[in-house]
C-alpha cells in the first residue's frame, strides 16, 4: 500500500526517461528510446558519446535522509513524507551466534527485500537526471 501511494503521487513527476522500477516501462522501452535518440543525432551529423553507470551496492549505500529534499520539492503529502522520515530512524541490525548477540544502529542502506527501496532509489536519482537533462544530456 505504501509503495502504491508513493507511485501514484510521485511517478507522474519523475523524468519521462526513467525506466527502472517503473510500472509499464522496461529495458525494451529504454533501448528503443535510446536508439531513437542516437539515430536522430546521427542524422544531423552530431558526435555521440555513451556512458554507462553502474552504482555498486546502490541499495546498500543509499543514504535515506537525502530523500527529504525531493519529497519537499515534489509536494509529497505530509503523511507519506512522515513515513519516509521515520524509515531510517531507530533501525538496528542484530546478529545472534553461539549464545552471544551483537547489535549495531544503521542509518543507510535498504533493508533486504524492502518493497519501497526501488521507488525511493528512483526518487533519489531523479534530481541528477533532471540536472543532466537541463545540460542537454540524454539520460
Amino acid at each position: 500500500m505504501l509503495v502504491g501511494r508513493f507511485q501514484w503521487h510521485l511517478m507522474p513527476k519523475l523524468q519521462a526517461t526513467q525506466y527502472g522500477f517503473t510500472p509499464q516501462r522496461g529495458t525494451e522501452d529504454a533501448l528503443y528510446d535510446l536508439m531513437t535518440c542516437i539515430y536522430k543525432e546521427l542524422n544531423i551529423k552530431k558526435i555521440i558519446l555513451m556512458v554507462s553507470l553502474d552504482i555498486e551496492g546502490a541499495f546498500d549505500n543509499a543514504w535515506w535522509p537525502v530523500l527529504e529534499t525531493p519529497l519537499r520539492a515534489q509536494n509529497c503529502p505530509v503523511n507519506l513524507h512522515g513515513m519516509v522520515r521515520g524509515y531510517p530512524q531507530n533501525r538496528e541490525v542484530a546478529v545472534r551466534y553461539a549464545g552471544g548477540e551483537c547489535r549495531k544502529r544503521t542509518s543507510k542502506g535498504c533493508i533486504q527485500g524492502f518493497i519501497a527501496g526501488p521507488t525511493f532509489w528512483n526518487l533519489i536519482l531523479d534530481s541528477l537526471r533532471r540536472e543532466l537533462g537541463e545540460l542537454g544530456v540524454y539520460v
